[in-house]
């Protein structure tokens, strides 16, 4: 067995670490269901730590100024440092496309 294919996966352990506790503070804030909230934390991290302006006016719209305010800093701060393109199965994107 090659030990190539498990180089990655302190990575995504990290990473899925940083995920599960911006969820729960975002949860604190906000209540919306698991899967949005999971796909507000991918937007705001594809999107350099901030919910673009389209998002809030489409399925974020809901948030108030200072609450995506909020969990922007929620996102930034669990992902500081983290490398900001995890895989594809981390992130879950055979679900989106």
């Amino acid at each position: 067995m090659s030990l190539p294919q498990f180089e990655s996966l302190p990575r995504e352990i990290g990473f899925l670490r940083r995920n599960n506790e911006a969820l729960g503070r975002i949860m604190n804030i906000v209540e919306m269901p698991d899967r949005m909230a999971e796909h507000l934390i991918r937007f705001i991290c594809l999107n350099e730590s901030k919910l673009g302006h389209k998002r809030c006016e489409g399925e974020f719209e809901k948030l108030t100024d200072d609450k995506a305010a909020s969990i922007e800093a929620i996102v930034h701060e669990a992902f500081d440092g983290c490398e900001p393109t995890p895989t594809s199965a981390a992130w879950g994107l055979h679900r989106l496309f």
